[in-house]
């Protein structure tokens, strides 16, 4: 790759997280990335299912991105930082980098994230079970069709894929809305907790039109 694309790509990257909101999602995926690696290398399908998380995660291309940056022109990296476009000049007046609230830019769809509603099974996990599964329920905001969910987009704390099967949608819950039933690796899931306690899970994927969604629910974790 020449190194003016890689400038590029660094841009692209130093934008993406350059809003104090996005930040904090870099930051919280950045500790689940590494934690990820250990996992798969040392219990999980190796190099296979490594490479499947970093292109499904597109904080971890962020990451690598950087990272090779900062090996291999380790001189450009500091100014680049400092100037998210990598070019201290002001915009041209009437560019699409001097637009300002008032501009009729409309936002693509699939940039959005939508929000889903999450139920976690069991609502209490024992870190000595023995069992194979742990169970998940899916239901989108109004005007969104769990149907249209890919299922080979569903990660669970962006680290582990939800299995191909068995799964099955239908209101689980009485609410008058549809959800996705899908599961998860319960040993894999297991393996995320050291301590017992509250704690948050959170589910991401993707519909067929590439629109994402993510949900949080929260669990009880024992070690009796």
């Amino acid at each position: 790759m020449k190194k003016e694309n890689l400038i590029k790509v660094l841009n692209q990257s130093v934008k993406f997280f350059n809003s104090s909101e996005k930040k904090d999602k870099f930051l919280q995926h950045f500790s689940q990335i590494f934690k990820y690696v250990y996992l798969n290398y040392f219990y999980g399908n190796g190099f296979d299912d490594i490479m499947h998380g970093i292109r499904k995660n597109k904080i971890g291309l962020i990451i690598i991105g950087i990272g090779l940056i900062s090996i291999l022109f380790p001189s450009i990296l500091t100014p680049i930082i400092f100037t998210a476009d990598g070019n201290d000049e002001d915009p041209a007046p009437g560019s699409d980098e001097d637009a300002g609230p008032g501009s009729d830019e409309e936002p693509d769809p699939k940039d959005q994230i939508i929000a889903a509603t999450i139920n976690f099974c069991p609502k209490t996990l024992n870190l000595r079970s023995k069992g194979k599964w742990v169970t998940v329920y899916i239901s989108l905001q109004e005007g969104y069709d769990v149907n249209d969910i890919v299922i080979e987009s569903i990660l669970l704390e962006v680290l582990f894929r939800a299995e191909s099967s068995p799964t099955e949608i239908a209101d689980y819950d009485d609410d008058l809305f549809l959800d996705l039933m899908v599961k998860f690796d319960r040993q894999a899931v297991i393996g995320l907790f050291g301590l017992e306690g509250n704690e948050e899970i959170t589910i991401t994927g993707s519909l067929a039109d590439e629109i994402e969604f993510e949900g949080t629910c929260s669990i009880r974790v024992i070690n009796p």
